[in-house]
């Protein structure tokens, strides 16, 4: 029995004729999206075809329907002038205004993310992905703003509406900013206590536990940080909204700091936990490490003549570690640690005292995993499998 099989993410059958079915005697369909029309619908019908999708969307006869990879825009001018459906691998953005250009499609498939005015939301946009819709009459700026000179000859009296952070980098520009009737909505505004009664009148959390408080005197940064000797000459006291990290190298840094605010986790050389202490950081977490430091790599490799080169190694929120098995036992004790880590692979002989240097790691392997013994060839079987299928 000649028997079709088709597996993919997405599967076009709004062609579908007989010729692509006549030939077989089963047909299977396995698709996260279907997109057909009532004809095709029906031949899959008549044909027995065995259909397991994750969503199935129906669109009028004669509907083109296009594909647009990457990131893509509806404007106000992109009005169909026939049935068209639009669909969308990656990300689509509505310029202001183009309510009536997207209601003009027979539908908007997107597989990736969708940004919008409230009022340009339309039913025709089906989402699988994320959406960020902003309010009328604002608009739309991505990344962190501050308020200062530059700001205010830029987006004074606008108002705009961001997802990231607000924070003030020179309080004389708030009044001005406030009198020009700017104003921001945001994700987080980071103030200090001295200004946060002006700044309030020009920046808005969304949320209510949007504020982060800036100790007087020390300067703000967003997101997970390196500290480093540019960092310093910018100013000796930092609030740091994320990560720490201090490489070996730059150590010696945390001596010229004066104050120090941590909320994620502070990554230090062993040597120098007393000193980022002694801060005070108002850390939740602080991870001491010994050698040298290897973070975030997909993957690593450990042989005998790395250690040997680089010395004590700490690897650190890496994806997969391999150990060399030219690496005895005591070797492995003395030379690394292994923490936070997905999945590290080890000869059965070094199992032991691979978990004895590892902390927080989701997996320890000991052998590679054994292929799946292959399945006779079918000669009557026709398999496809495709990220996006069309008949």
């Amino acid at each position: 029995m000649k028997k079709l099989e088709i597996n993919c993410g997405t599967c076009d059958a709004t062609r579908l004729g007989e010729e692509a079915l006549a030939g077989f005697e089963a047909v299977e369909l396995n698709s996260g999206v279907l997109f057909v029309t009532p004809s095709s619908q029906r031949l899959l019908l008549e044909y027995g075809v065995e259909v397991n999708a994750g969503s199935v969307i129906s669109a009028p006869d004669g509907t083109e329907f296009v594909t647009k990879m990457g990131s893509c825009t509806i404007d106000r001018g992109d009005v169909c002038a026939s049935p068209t459906f639009l669909i969308v691998m990656g990300k689509l953005t509505v310029a202001p205004g183009a309510r009536e250009a997207v209601d003009s499609f027979e539908g908007i498939q997107v597989m990736g993310s969708l940004l919008c005015r409230n009022s340009d939301r339309s039913a025709k946009i089906h989402i699988m992905g994320s959406e960020t819709v902003y309010p009328d009459g604002y608009d739309y700026v991505e990344g962190d703003l501050t308020l200062d000179r530059l700001f205010r000859l830029r987006y004074g009296g606008k108002r705009l509406y961001t997802e990231d952070t607000v924070t003030v980098g020179d309080p004389g520009e708030l009044d001005a900013l406030a009198e020009a009737g700017t104003k921001i909505l945001c994700g987080k505004l980071a103030v200090g206590e001295e200004c946060l009664e002006k700044a309030l009148l020009v920046a808005e959390p969304r949320e209510t536990d949007g504020f982060v408080a800036i100790p007087e005197g020390f300067r703000y940064r967003s997101g997970d940080l390196t500290l480093s000797q540019r960092e310093i000459r910018a100013g000796t006291k930092l609030y740091v909204d994320g990560n720490l990290t201090v490489e070996r190298a730059d150590a010696g840094v945390l001596e010229k700091l004066k104050g120090l605010r941590v909320t994620g986790r502070a990554v230090v050389p062993q040597e120098q936990e007393e000193r980022l202490l002694a801060l005070d950081p108002d850390c939740p977490d602080v991870l001491a490490y010994r050698g040298r430091l290897v973070r975030n790599e997909d993957t690593v490799k450990l042989t005998r003549a790395r250690i040997n080169r680089e010395g004590f190694l700490t690897v650190l929120d890496c994806a997969k570690v391999e150990i060399s098995e030219d690496l005895t036992n005591a070797e492995i004790e003395t030379g690394l640690a292994l923490i936070g880590c997905t999945e590290v692979r080890c000869s059965p002989e070094q199992e032991d005292a691979v978990r004895a240097v590892c902390r927080d790691v989701e997996e320890i392997m000991t052998a590679p995993p054994a292929p799946p013994a292959p399945e006779p060839a079918d000669p009557d079987l026709t398999v496809v499998d495709c990220g996006i299928y069309r008949f």
